[in-house]
């Protein structure tokens, strides 16, 4: 059984923490979810993108010197934006992260640290204590996850609207494509939708960073 710290950082319907017929619904709704029709190929289009932002941007820094997997977290969290939520984090743009990705970031080996630790120290069972170190965790738990709703609230709202007009605004990513394939069957609440965005950015982030570095 995980530690209850685990679901704040994955939420409580991660794909990786569910099991039997629930882990099997979701998991069949994510599979159809990627071979939606056009995300593929709006997919390649953003990873395109986020490349070619990051290499201008390298161009203007010409004799600086660069951590060649910070780079590539940027590229990943940026790619991921744009594929997933059709949004940009400007990571590669500011050859920063973004404050989405610095929360990220923090969370992800807070996360380890904390599974790491000897359980026989004291400290591994008081973080639900209101200290600084966790009073951080909480607010990068939260923060992540009310950008995330945020999007996917717009995002139902314009897939309500009327006309053609309308379906021309409404973007080819993984999320209209987990939405329309969530419609067909038992509609998926935000916090869901926001959970299982957030599985796949946890599982893609860190080991597409190392490979691609």
């Amino acid at each position: 059984c995980l530690p209850r710290f685990c679901f704040s950082f994955f939420g409580r319907y991660n794909i990786g923490m569910m099991t039997g017929a629930e882990w099997k619904a979701k998991r069949g709704v994510i599979v159809k979810a990627l071979h939606g029709s056009g995300f593929l190929d709006n997919n390649k289009i953003a990873i395109q993108k986020a490349t070619l932002t990051l290499v201008k941007r390298l161009e203007q820094e010409d004799g600086n010197e660069f951590d060649i997997f910070q780079l590539m977290k940027m590229l990943t969290l940026d790619a991921f934006g744009q594929a997933a939520l059709h949004t940009d984090f400007g990571c590669c743009d500011s050859l920063e992260l973004s404050r989405l990705g610095r929360n990220f970031e923090f969370l992800g080996s807070e996360m380890i640290r904390r599974l790491t630790t000897d359980v026989l120290y004291p400290a591994s069972h008081v973080y639900s204590l209101p200290t600084a170190s966790n009073r951080k965790y909480a607010e990068a738990s939260s923060y992540i996850q009310s950008c995330i709703i945020g999007i996917i609230k717009e995002r139902r709202e314009l897939m309500k609207e009327d006309g053609s007009h309308a379906e021309s605004k409404i973007p080819k990513d993984l999320l209209t494509s987990l939405i329309q394939c969530s419609n067909e069957g038992d509609e998926l609440s935000e916090e869901t939708l926001s959970d299982l965005l957030k599985s796949l950015l946890f599982a893609g982030h860190e080991t597409t960073s190392i490979t691609l570095a």
